[in-house]
């Protein structure tokens, strides 16, 4: 079973929750800072283990994303542990910020119109690629 990191800013939690579920629907092991980080937990070196844990990288990508200092640190730790990255953008509205330079490269998921189950089928097929 593939085990990937969530990162995603608080606001889009919602999404990031629905997507858990569809991903593990298919079989997906699951982590991120609520499910595996506990109060009293020192926070960078809980992040370190789920990186290192985690096969990839899913990240929420959204104008909440783009102003979160916890996201782009997660996303910039996976990227330096040489971790697949695959950016998911959530319907709503787009940032104008311009992305880190490591995932200005990337090819990007435009969830726009998606159901869950067809974000994770398509985030699943990547992870197994």
């Amino acid at each position: 079973m593939a085990n990937v990191f969530l990162a995603y800013a608080r606001e889009d939690a919602a999404f990031a929750d629905t997507l858990a579920d569809a991903l593990k629907k298919l079989g997906v092991g699951i982590r991120s800072d609520r499910s595996t980080v506990r109060p009293g937990d020192d926070w960078e070196q809980a992040l370190r283990e789920n990186l290192n844990a985690a096969d990839s990288v899913i990240v929420v990508l959204s104008a909440a994303a783009d102003q979160s200092a916890n996201t782009m640190f997660e996303i910039g730790a996976a990227d330096a542990l040489g971790k697949p990255i695959i950016a998911v953008r959530p319907a709503g509205p787009r940032s104008a910020a311009t992305l880190p330079g490591f995932l200005a490269r990337r090819q990007v998921l435009d969830a726009s119109g998606l159901t869950a189950g067809e974000i994770a089928d398509q985030v699943s097929r990547q992870i197994a690629a």
